[in-house]
Protein backbone atom coordinates (compact mmCIF):
# COMPACT_ATOMS: atom_id res chain seq x y z
CA UNK A 1 0.00 0.00 0.00
CA UNK A 2 3.01 2.70 -0.17
CA UNK A 3 0.96 4.86 -2.95
CA UNK A 4 -1.58 5.80 -0.75
CA UNK A 5 1.38 7.23 1.75
CA UNK A 6 2.92 8.59 -1.15
CA UNK A 7 0.10 11.38 -1.41
CA UNK A 8 0.62 12.01 2.54
CA UNK A 9 4.09 12.84 1.85
CA UNK A 10 3.96 14.89 -0.56
CA UNK A 11 1.12 16.89 1.26
CA UNK A 12 3.31 17.14 4.08
CA UNK A 13 6.31 18.41 2.08
CA UNK A 14 3.95 20.79 0.13
CA UNK A 15 3.45 22.13 3.77
CA UNK A 16 7.21 22.14 4.31
CA UNK A 17 7.88 24.25 1.71
CA UNK A 18 5.86 26.96 3.00
CA UNK A 19 8.44 27.51 5.84
CA UNK A 20 11.55 27.46 3.68
CA UNK A 21 13.70 29.61 1.41
CA UNK A 22 13.11 28.44 -2.18
CA UNK A 23 15.14 29.03 -5.36
CA UNK A 24 13.66 31.54 -8.37
CA UNK A 25 14.28 27.41 -10.22
CA UNK A 26 12.42 25.68 -7.75
CA UNK A 27 9.53 27.96 -7.36
CA UNK A 28 9.54 27.74 -11.02
CA UNK A 29 9.26 24.30 -11.32
CA UNK A 30 6.42 23.78 -8.69
CA UNK A 31 4.35 26.87 -10.13
CA UNK A 32 4.35 24.72 -13.70
CA UNK A 33 3.90 21.50 -12.18
CA UNK A 34 0.77 22.74 -10.16
CA UNK A 35 -0.40 24.64 -13.41
CA UNK A 36 0.35 21.16 -15.13
CA UNK A 37 -2.10 19.75 -13.08
CA UNK A 38 -4.89 22.26 -13.43
CA UNK A 39 -4.77 21.52 -16.93
CA UNK A 40 -4.87 18.27 -17.10
CA UNK A 41 -7.68 18.01 -14.61
CA UNK A 42 -5.41 16.01 -11.84
CA UNK A 43 -7.05 16.02 -8.77
CA UNK A 44 -4.54 13.58 -6.25
CA UNK A 45 -5.22 13.98 -2.07
CA UNK A 46 -2.25 16.56 -1.83
CA UNK A 47 -3.47 18.78 -4.24
CA UNK A 48 -4.83 20.94 -1.44
CA UNK A 49 -1.56 21.80 -0.28
CA UNK A 50 -0.47 22.57 -3.22
CA UNK A 51 -3.11 25.19 -3.85
CA UNK A 52 -1.96 26.34 -0.29
CA UNK A 53 1.53 26.95 -1.43
CA UNK A 54 1.11 28.19 -5.14
CA UNK A 55 0.89 32.04 -4.38
CA UNK A 56 4.15 31.55 -2.67
CA UNK A 57 6.03 30.08 -5.91
CA UNK A 58 3.19 30.73 -8.44
CA UNK A 59 5.46 33.14 -11.45
CA UNK A 60 3.58 35.66 -13.69
CA UNK A 61 3.04 33.63 -16.77
CA UNK A 62 1.79 31.08 -15.21
CA UNK A 63 -0.46 33.23 -13.22
CA UNK A 64 -1.62 34.52 -17.07
CA UNK A 65 -2.16 31.21 -17.88
CA UNK A 66 -4.43 30.27 -15.48
CA UNK A 67 -6.52 33.35 -16.07
CA UNK A 68 -6.83 32.40 -19.30
CA UNK A 69 -7.92 28.72 -18.46
CA UNK A 70 -10.58 30.19 -15.88
CA UNK A 71 -11.95 32.01 -18.40
CA UNK A 72 -12.48 29.33 -20.74
CA UNK A 73 -14.11 26.65 -18.19
CA UNK A 74 -17.61 27.06 -16.21
CA UNK A 75 -17.13 28.61 -13.19
CA UNK A 76 -17.11 25.90 -10.14
CA UNK A 77 -16.24 25.77 -6.67
CA UNK A 78 -12.03 24.65 -7.82
CA UNK A 79 -12.45 27.65 -9.80
CA UNK A 80 -13.53 30.56 -7.16
CA UNK A 81 -10.33 29.36 -5.35
CA UNK A 82 -8.33 28.96 -8.51
CA UNK A 83 -9.17 32.46 -8.67
CA UNK A 84 -8.49 33.35 -5.35
CA UNK A 85 -5.26 31.67 -5.58
CA UNK A 86 -4.86 34.15 -8.85
CA UNK A 87 -5.49 37.48 -6.71
CA UNK A 88 -3.35 36.04 -3.92
CA UNK A 89 -0.25 36.05 -6.34
CA UNK A 90 -0.63 39.27 -7.26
Amino acid sequence: MPCIYAGYARARLARAFCYVPLSAEQKSRLSQHFLDMVVWRERTQEFREYLKLWPRVMQEDHRRQLLQILQQRRPTVLSTRLQQIVDAAL
